[in-house]
């Protein structure tokens, strides 16, 4: 009887949350519409093809979708099967259908692994975090971090960003055993320095801003000037931590990446095995 029950309150949480993000994919389509979803438009709906959504656009329906249902960024970056579809060159067909399953998945695993995690005993817990802790304390001045996770590690005093940023993440990853690439993940969370590219453009517009200088008449001048600033802004730029975090909450962040990867890594190898 209670599997039943499990089973019944599992497949209305499917629905549910199928139903939010058939919503968000509306309003992303539709986004002047004002309409709540009918049968009729969910009928639509599951067959609408989004295989040409642009390298913009479709990151940009991810997190939308993602945000609705409360999946983290970071989950969505790492194990969302983009190259599957996109930006390959031989993509999997997708409908908001197959996006919908793709998404409740990933929300079902990630939501059943921290459930396990969470029977464990507070001594194992304290393994994952105390990696964590660990490297943060040879970046900051704090000497008991587990006692100070409640600071803001992106704001105030500690404010770790750039290069020192990318260094800690990239060196947490590594202690718990993830892929350093994975530090883009963070990017909402950290002012990392400018890519190699934006130098670039920053160091060309500054050259350009040189020549019109040394050109010396009034419009050249002008022109100089305002080369000078889009360069610099180019040159200078760093992305913007727009979502306050604090230590607990980016240990969290890296547990739930180690978690996901370890069901990967299980589904994978039964992948192999029944091959």
């Amino acid at each position: 009887m209670d599997k039943l029950k499990n089973l019944a309150a599992k497949m209305e949480q499917r629905e549910i949350l199928r139903h939010r993000i058939y919503k968000a994919c509306y309003r992303y389509i539709e986004p002047k519409s004002v309409k709540e979803l009918s049968p009729d438009i969910v009928s639509t709906l599951e067959d609408y093809d989004i295989s040409d959504l642009s390298e913009l656009e479709a990151p940009d329906l991810m997190h939308q979708a993602g945000d609705t249902i409360d999946l983290p960024y970071e989950i969505i970056y790492c194990y969302f099967p983009y190259s599957d579809y996109y930006e390959c060159d031989d993509p999997r067909p997708i409908n908001i259908k197959i996006f919908a399953d793709v998404f409740i998945e990933l929300f079902e695993a990630y939501h059943a692994q921290w459930q396990r995690f969470k029977e464990l005993s507070q001594q194992e817990q304290h393994v994952y975090y105390n990696k964590i802790y660990n490297v943060i304390e040879n970046f900051t001045a704090i000497k008991d971090v587990a006692a100070s996770s409640d600071l803001l590690i992106n704001r105030d005093e500690l404010e770790i960003d750039g290069y020192k940023a990318k260094r800690m993440i990239k060196t947490v990853l590594w202690v718990t055993g993830l892929e350093k690439r994975m530090y883009g993940a963070f990017h909402p969370y950290f002012k990392f320095l400018t890519v190699w590219s934006d130098s670039f453009i920053g160091i060309f517009f500054i050259g350009l801003s040189s020549l019109c200088l040394y050109v010396g008449t009034i419009w050249s001048i002008i022109f100089g000037v305002f080369f000078l600033f889009f360069g610099l802004m180019h040159f200078f730029n760093r992305s913007t931590a727009s979502k306050p975090l604090t230590i607990k909450e980016f240990a969290d962040k890296i547990v739930g990446l180690r978690l996901m990867q370890s069901y990967q890594d299980t589904q994978q190898s039964k992948g192999q095995h029944n091959d």
